[in-house]
């Protein structure tokens, strides 16, 4: 969001001439989208062992989910997948309820129990509360539960970064094998995955045939 603000704020200031503007809403809940999700995750989750699956999305500071809830009355729970208050024009703009809904909806089609998998926020920064739970603190917690061998998966981002390879894949494999683990694996992104790029291929070609431009 803050991507498509800012470019608004450019293309106004420049007022560029005959300069169209547009961009995806949301598609965490598309059903082509959570297949490819699934799928690649399976391609781990199905030939090996694991304990565990969490998903790790990208924190924001809490103070982001009342900025954009219509009211400012977001309020959050950590045992509920719908944010408390966030329903109707709420819903469309709330990242945590996004993130945790994306969760249920691969869990569902892995056919996971509520026992085998969890949500966690990462990359937490400065001193402001962030959206929990955070992932450092899952990391730490679960060899605790008896889960010493664990996927992640870090679906906030299509494609793999070096913030998230370094964080994950280098420190929070350290975190959890230092805190009794036993087996790690970071589970890549989508990145150029054939169905995926089909799948985008089709929403663009989709999306501006509908366009009048």
């Amino acid at each position: 969001e803050t991507v498509v603000e800012r470019v608004k704020q450019l293309v106004a200031k420049q007022k560029y001439k005959n300069m169209n503007f547009d961009y995806f809403a949301p598609f965490y809940q598309k059903d082509e989208y959570g297949d490819v999700l699934t799928a690649s995750i399976n391609d781990y989750w199905l030939k090996d062992e694991y304990d565990y699956l969490l998903f790790s999305y990208h924190g924001i500071p809490e103070r982001h989910l009342r900025k954009t809830h219509p009211e400012g009355k977001h309020v959050t729970t950590l045992e509920s997948v719908p944010c408390i208050e966030c329903r109707g024009e709420a819903k469309k703009v709330c990242y945590r309820r996004h993130c945790l809904e994306t969760t249920e909806i691969v869990a569902a089609k892995m056919k996971l129990s509520k026992e085998q998998y969890g949500t966690s926020f990462q990359s937490r920064l400065g001193f402001d509360p962030w959206v929990e739970p955070y992932t450092v603190d899952q990391l730490k917690e679960l060899p605790k539960k008896g889960i010493k061998k664990l996927a992640v998966v870090t679906p906030a981002f299509v494609a793999d970064c070096l913030e998230t390879i370094e964080e994950m894949g280098d420190e929070g494999k350290e975190i959890f094998l230092e805190n009794g683990g036993e087996k790690f694996t970071l589970i890549p992104c989508l990145n150029t995955r054939e169905d995926w790029m089909q799948v985008l291929k089709h929403w663009i070609e989709s999306h501006f045939s509908k366009k009048n431009w």
